[in-house]
């Protein structure tokens, strides 16, 4: 399962940017189709990658648990509580 985890969320962000650089590469502007398709598009599947990543990471932290490692469990919370500050207080 983790190995499966691991494979999408790397095809879902490679993938992503790939639209994403194909739509710059275009220079396609607000009302050509390939900019209205492709830039949800990519951004979509960043933004599936990036939940991919999370629950990737949940899966990690629930196995630090069951295996009782407190400086992995730590290590993981701290990320987490870094990653969480740094995109709710940006400013």
């Amino acid at each position: 399962m983790k190995r499966n985890l691991s494979r999408g969320k790397v095809i879902c962000a490679v993938s992503g940017l790939a639209v994403l650089l194909m739509v710059i590469a275009s220079g396609a502007a607000y009302p050509s189709p390939v900019f209205r398709v492709g830039a949800p598009l990519g951004l979509g599947l960043i933004a599936l990658a990036l939940v991919l990543m999370a629950a990737d990471w949940g899966w990690d932290l629930r196995n630090a648990i069951r295996q009782r490692q407190g400086t992995e469990i730590l290590i993981l919370l701290i990320g987490a509580a870094v990653t969480a500050g740094a995109f709710f207080f940006h400013r």
